[in-house]
């Protein structure tokens, strides 16, 4: 193996130190500068199972998002400089910039590495658990490596090299079988790409209208053929990524009516027998909003047991995300809504965090004060009610809210059960303290339900003293002294549920269970209790008692 001599740009590398140092002081002015789409901005996307990276760049600075399988995208800091290449690899994301320099980022700060000889740009950055790799275009036009007769006798020899970055710098590995030249389209280079444990070069053969594809054989040092892939000469972009850990090849191809349309194949069979073989999948796609019509797709990477997609659209560009067996559990995002974000990495989120700590220490220290009784006497009921079950309480709330949670998904085309996650992560899971907030589409939809439900609630109480699964479960609402609550009860208990529904407050919802007489806040608050209606016993009390 030839391994390419480190560089040390004193230059450069004062400008970094320069640029880490006035980045800790301006990352949060930077980070949530408001973004939009234009004619001068680019747009990539990178991934692997557990983390989604998306990129903006408006050619002197590159702002990131990120994201994982049940978090929101969140800002990380920004890079000066218009990324060209990224490829995510032992967890930490890789990037080339426009001018050759080569950054990685871990530990949530970026760090210089070392260029590529002459700072060129790879053609295909490819990253993996344990390695990353480049396909690089061969000095002169030639290669070094003497292995360059393994590469298949029809194509071009020594246009590309594979290279190898470990933290000694970047290695050749061997010659490509396939040149660099004689595609136009820059979505239709060559790719790097994994499969059963072997790296594979895959191009696009216009000439036989097929998309080949080489392994490299580490112990033999040369390249086996592998297997071809047929498809319409009309393909304008194609992506290799593994989905669920199963390679795949994604192709798009111009419609009749000038947008792009989405076919997909897996790699099946042992590429080591011969019998493996590319199949078409099905791939069902998130919805688009109907003014949003694909007219070219960026990039393809595996996520989540998700394909997900960059896509320029007549309605601006969006992430989707797409699925061979069932329905996605990822909704499609506009980009300019993941980048809209005003303040620094957390800002809104920190305010928010505090904010609940607050109202819950407030909370706590007025029912202590005031509603002590409430949590720690038993009531005096008639003889006809008892207090309801704990199970009754929360089958109720949750019958209630259903059907609003579902119908609001439904009107703001909103996938419910990702938006549950993310709210159940940010409540309870691992962004409860990360300073991290759902997305703004989750946020509206799930304000939506929940305002909704407790104004229904408001409602019928007001009526009949208890809702449809009140109703159902045979429970109803009382005043603490037993009789009919008075209006300003039923309104102060609907209010304070709407503020119970929220996420950061879910744990107020232990007091059914803390509590003495089995109340919610808006209970203890208003003075109400929830019972279920009992028989009154007729048996006459033994002798004596």
């Amino acid at each position: 193996m030839t391994r390419f001599p480190p560089r040390h740009d004193t230059h450069r590398a004062l400008l970094v130190a320069a640029v880490l140092l006035a980045r800790g002081a301006a990352a949060d002015a930077q980070s949530g500068a408001a973004v939009g789409i234009s004619a001068g901005q680019t747009f990539r996307l990178a991934a692997d199972e557990q983390t989604l990276w998306l990129v903006q760049s408006d050619g002197a600075r590159s702002v990131l998002q990120v994201r994982g399988p049940d978090s929101p995208f969140s800002p990380r800091p920004p890079l000066h400089g218009s990324i060209a290449e990224l490829a995510v690899a032992r967890t930490d994301l890789y990037v080339f910039l426009e001018d050759g320099d080569f950054y990685a980022f871990r530990q949530n700060a970026w760090t210089a590495e070392l260029n590529l000889p002459g700072r060129v740009v790879p053609v295909d950055l490819l990253g993996t658990n344990n390695e990353l790799y480049a396909l690089v275009p061969a000095a002169g036009g030639d290669p070094s490596d003497p292995r360059a007769e393994t590469a298949p006798p029809d194509r071009p020899q020594g246009r590309l090299v594979v290279a190898r970055y470990d933290p000694r710098g970047w290695t050749t590995l061997t010659a490509a079988p396939v040149g660099s030249d004689g595609e136009p389209d820059r979505r239709l280079r060559p790719r790097l790409g994994v499969a059963q444990g072997f790296l594979h070069v895959v191009w696009f053969d216009r000439d036989r209208a097929q998309i080949r594809s080489a392994r490299w054989d580490s112990q033999a040092a040369h390249w086996q053929p592998g297997p071809s892939l047929s498809v319409p000469p009309d393909v304008s972009a194609f992506w290799v990524t593994a989905v669920s850990r199963v390679p795949s090849i994604f192709v798009a191809r111009r419609a009749a009516d000038g947008t792009e349309e989405l076919h997909a194949w897996r790699l099946l069979g042992d590429l080591q027998t011969g019998s493996a073989e590319w199949r078409s999948a099905a791939v069902t796609l998130s919805a688009l909003p109907d003014d949003a019509r694909p007219v070219a797709y960026l990039a393809a990477s595996g996520f989540n047991q998700h394909v997900a997609l960059l896509v320029s659209t007549t309605g601006g560009a969006w992430v989707r995300f797409g699925r061979s067996e069932g329905q996605p559990a990822e909704s499609s995002r506009a980009v300019a809504s993941i980048f809209q974000q005003r303040h620094g990495p957390g800002t809104a989120a920190r305010w928010l965090q505090t904010g609940t700590l607050l109202v819950l220490t407030a909370t706590l220290l007025t029912l202590f004060v005031f509603r002590r009784g409430s949590l720690a006497q038993s009531l005096n009921l008639p003889v006809e009610w008892t207090l309801a079950f704990a199970f009754q309480r929360l089958a109720g709330c949750l019958l209630d809210l259903l059907p609003f949670a579902l119908g609001s998904a439904a009107l703001l085309g909103v996938d419910a059960r990702a938006g549950v996650r993310e709210l159940f992560t940010w409540a309870v899971g691992p962004d409860a303290g990360a300073r991290r907030l759902p997305g703004q589409e989750t946020l509206v939809w799930w304000a939506v339900a929940t305002g909704s439900c407790s104004l229904y609630a408001l409602v019928l109480e007001l009526l009949a003293r208890r809702t449809v699964a009140k109703l159902i479960l045979g429970t109803h609402v009382l005043a603490e002294n037993g009789g009919r609550p008075r209006v300003h009860q039923i309104v102060v208990r609907n209010l304070i549920r709407f503020l119970e529904l929220q996420p950061p407050l879910w744990i107020l919802g232990f007091l059914v269970l803390l509590s003495r007489n089995r109340q919610r806040l808006g209970d203890i608050f208003a003075g109400t209790v929830v019972v279920r209606r009992v028989r009154a016993s007729t048996t006459p009390p033994p002798n004596g008692e």
